[in-house]
């Protein structure tokens, strides 16, 4: 679908230990943009999906591969999806391909999209079908799967009943005030 990151060097170089936690993974989805349309590019499904850290790493960052788990657990049904990564590639072959690839390999010939970012996570929009020029997919979205657990988990910690905060009352109850008697 386009140049690759440079399949001689498969890897992106020497792989850099990260002492980085386990990351949830990331959903890959269409949205509408403004000219209305979902999809700007065809092939768009082969993206789209959960995608979770495998034990690979590529140039010291996490390797994430396409699940046909769904967002919310379970599995989608049907046949298992085509293979798709989400890495990132350094700049060692090229500071024109260093940033996060979506392929059927890490390092394959054949990427599907990209985009320009040097660090982690992945972007959330700017990706790109590689060509000249390259073609942008304004409606993907890469999302992390962790801040969409974490902002579930805060609605239903914020909604939780909880009990009066602070220490106990002592004593007696206070007595209400008396209101002045109305003056005839």
């Amino acid at each position: 679908m386009g140049p690759s990151p440079a399949a001689a060097s498969v890897g992106g170089g020497p792989a850099r230990s990260s002492k980085r936690p386990r990351f949830p993974g990331f959903l890959v989805t269409a949205v509408r943009t403004e000219e209305g349309a979902e999809s700007d590019v065809q092939g768009l499904e082969i993206l789209l999906g959960q995608y979770v850290q495998c034990s690979r790493e590529n140039a010291g960052m996490p390797v994430f591969e396409k699940t046909n788990a769904t967002p919310k657990g379970g599995f989608a049904g049907g046949a298992a999806p085509r293979p798709c990564f989400l890495y990132y590639w350094g700049a060692e072959d090229g500071e024109e391909l260093e940033g996060w690839w979506f392929g059927e390999e890490v390092g394959g010939a054949e990427v599907l999209c990209y985009a320009d970012k040097k660090d982690f996570p992945p972007p959330v929009t700017g990706w790109i079908v590689p060509g000249d020029p390259g073609q942008p997919i304004r409606c993907l979205r890469v999302s992390s799967l962790g801040a969409d657990v974490e902002s579930e988990a805060s609605v239903a910690e914020r909604s939780r009943p909880r009990p009066p905060s602070g220490p106990p009352p002592t004593g007696p109850p206070p007595s209400p005030t008396p209101s002045p008697s109305p003056s005839p």
